[in-house]
């Protein structure tokens, strides 16, 4: 018990992992019971492992003591000891939920063994009256209740699950910011993947952040890791869509400060920005578990995910590095019920093709991207492009080619270059 709660005062992905396999009445001793039932709202709540540890230091010595009167331990000394227990173990996933599991066990042998001592007395009493049939059907009952504990099963009521989904609450879409997109996806679900892929130069980067403004219209937090453009590029792309008006337009320099400066005093947008790579799936996790639970983040955007290597394999199999990133990045998504956007560079082999449309083979290190992903979108700029646009413009074609929700389809935006801004072509 004292590793167990010394793994999650330490690791907080021990003490989500714990709060998902333990409930408070596995532990015997008073103390370790107390804390996890803190550990447990404060997983509940988002907080972060310091936050943790601080809400356990803060219990006052006067309570302390009155947790378990029968036993003379300090809390300073107690938590001591839970740490250093713990200390050999921290960082491994594998060891704590090895813990926790044998506390699970522990906690069933112990219920199984009252189980036997109660029966026992009944079992041997020869001048009860009771018919020993009732006896044994007694203690099956009670080994059934003891079963279903150990494996968490629900009782199957067709009628009660299907009237469960018809009174359930609708949960929120949120709209990609144009209407044509909306009308084949439904606008972006909770629990999504989604796949952004163009080759070089065709702007999905510059889609990404429009997007990320899209969703922060509606009053959102997004998070954006960029991994191409550092941050005073990403946030001059926002001050250019917001305003209209080129980075490169000197002429309106002014004019353009004094229209970022509106823009910041009027919007309600919560975008942040990361450039750091993402190197430990671990850590991104509970970043963005944090960001969700507690300040409403409800998208995020890595750009991209080719540029994404994680520390464990160095040197190791690309594909498979890509397969555990977008099998992770699915579930994260799944759990934290947050849409998940992936933007994702094509193989260099389309380009030989007569025809350059992009397909689902395009996507580079394709197998996983294409297998986890709920939807993919490609971005294509047709060679023919109208004789009417300006020379900064260009229309791009906007391919929904996956929809495990719907229907795939085509439709086309035109690119302003020189604000980097997408607009729709009407």
């Amino acid at each position: 018990e004292k590793i167990a709660i010394g793994h999650m005062l330490q690791d907080e992905q021990a003490a989500i992992s714990a709060s998902r396999m333990l409930q408070a009445k596995y532990f015997i001793t008073p103390y370790a019971e107390h804390i996890f039932k803190i550990i447990k709202t404060c997983v509940e709540d988002g907080k972060t492992v310091s936050d943790i540890y601080f809400k356990v230091q803060s219990i006052t010595e006067k309570d302390w003591a009155t947790i378990a009167p029968e036993i003379d331990t300090s809390r300073e000394s107690y938590l001591t000891e839970c740490i250093s227990n713990s200390i050999a173990f921290i960082g491994s996933s594998i060891v704590a939920e090895g813990v926790f599991t044998r506390l699970q066990k522990q906690y069933f042998r112990r219920k199984t063994f009252f189980l036997y001592e109660n029966a026992k007395p009944k079992i041997l009493d020869t001048l009860d009256n009771k018919d020993l049939e009732d006896v044994v059907n007694d203690i099956s009952q009670q080994c059934n209740i003891l079963l279903d504990g150990m494996v968490a099963s629900e009782e199957h009521d067709y009628e009660t699950e299907i009237m469960k989904v018809l009174h359930a609450k609708e949960k929120d879409v949120i709209s990609t910011g144009y209407q044509d997109l909306d009308n084949i996806l439904e606008g972006f679900k909770a629990g999504q993947l989604i796949t952004i892929g163009a080759g070089t130069g065709v702007g999905k980067s510059a889609f990404a952040v429009n997007i990320t403004l899209n969703v922060a219209d509606q009053g959102y937090k997004v998070g954006l890791w960029s991994f191409e453009m550092d941050k005073q590029e990403v946030y001059q792309r926002i001050i250019s869509v917001q305003t209209s008006i080129s980075k490169k337009d000197y002429s309106r320099k002014e004019e353009r400060y004094n229209a970022a400066r509106k823009y910041l005093k009027e919007t309600k947008h919560d975008i942040q920005v990361f450039t750091d790579r993402i190197k430990d799936l671990g850590s991104f996790y509970l970043q963005c578990r944090r960001s969700s639970l507690r300040e409403n983040m409800k998208v995020v955007i890595i750009d991209y995910v080719q540029l994404m290597h994680l520390s464990g394999f160095s040197g190791g199999n690309r594909t498979a590095e890509i397969e555990m990133i977008t099998k992770t990045l699915k579930n994260m998504a799944s759990e934290l019920g947050i849409t998940i956007i992936i933007l994702s560079q094509l193989s260099r082999e389309h380009k030989k093709r007569g025809d350059t449309t992009p397909m689902l083979s395009d996507l580079r290190d394709s197998g996983s991207i294409e297998q986890d992903s709920n939807v993919v979108i490609f971005l294509h700029k047709p060679e023919e492009q109208p004789s009417h646009l300006e020379k900064y413009e260009k229309i791009i074609r906007i391919i929904v080619a996956k929809n495990r929700d719907g229907n795939s389809g085509i439709f086309a935006l035109k690119y302003q270059g020189n604000i980097t801004k997408f607009i729709e072509n009407n």
